[in-house]
C-alpha cells in the first residue's frame, strides 16, 4: 500500500508540474522543466529540420514562417519556404505562437530564458552596468566552450559557456555587459 501511495504522489506531481508549467514565474528552471517534458517531441523536431537544406527557421503560424541558408554575411532568407508535413506536425505539437530552431556548428539550437542585472550600483558617465545573459539549448555536441560556473560569468564582461543538462541536452550561455542610460 505504501509503494502505491508513493507511485501515486510521484504521478500526481509530475502531472501538476505539467499542467501548471506555462503559469510559473519565466526562469531557466521553466525552461529545464519544459525541455525535460518535451524531450521526445524536441527530439522528433530536431530529426526533422534536420533533413532540411535550412539553417535557420522561425514557425509563427499566425505570420507565416521563415528559413534560411547561412552564408559568410549572414542569412540568404527563402520567400515562402518549403516545409514538409512532418516538419510541419513537429512544429504543432507545442502549439505556440513562436519558435526558432538555429543550426550552429552542425547541431540545432533553440534560444530560451535571457535574464539582465545590474553589475554595479555605481553609476558611470551616468549609466548602469548591467550583464545580460541568453540561455540556448543544444540537442548533441557535448561541451563546445569552457564549462559554466556563477564565477566564470561574473569575472570576465563578454563570453560563451555551456553544461551538460541530461541526455544529450547543453544549455548554452552567452553574456555581456553593457552601460545602459537612465536604468
Amino acid at each position: 500500500m505504501k509503494a502505491l501511495t508513493i507511485t501515486f504522489s510521484v504521478l500526481l506531481v509530475i502531472a501538476l508540474a505539467w499542467l501548471s508549467l506555462p503559469y510559473w514565474p519565466r526562469s531557466a528552471f521553466q525552461d529545464y522543466v519544459w525541455l525535460y517534458l518535451n524531450d521526445k517531441k524536441l527530439q522528433k523536431l530536431i530529426t526533422t529540420a534536420d533533413k532540411t537544406s535550412y539553417d535557420i527557421i522561425r514557425w509563427l503560424p499566425d505570420r507565416g514562417h521563415s528559413a534560411g541558408i547561412r552564408t559568410d554575411t549572414g542569412f540568404d532568407w527563402q520567400e515562402g519556404p518549403t516545409f514538409s508535413k512532418e516538419l510541419v506536425a513537429a512544429f504543432e505539437q507545442f502549439n505556440t505562437n513562436y519558435f526558432m530552431l538555429v543550426k550552429q556548428d552542425g547541431f540545432w539550437a533553440f534560444p530560451g530564458f535571457s535574464e539582465a542585472e545590474i553589475v554595479d550600483e555605481k553609476e558611470i558617465n551616468n549609466a548602469v552596468q548591467v550583464r545580460s545573459l541568453d540561455y540556448f539549448y543544444r540537442f548533441g555536441g557535448g561541451l563546445i566552450f569552457q564549462e559554466c560556473s556563477d564565477e566564470l560569468i561574473t569575472s570576465i564582461p563578454t563570453g560563451k559557456c555551456d553544461q551538460l543538462l541530461f541526455g544529450n541536452w547543453v544549455v548554452e550561455k552567452s553574456w555581456f555587459v553593457r552601460s545602459v542610460d537612465g536604468f
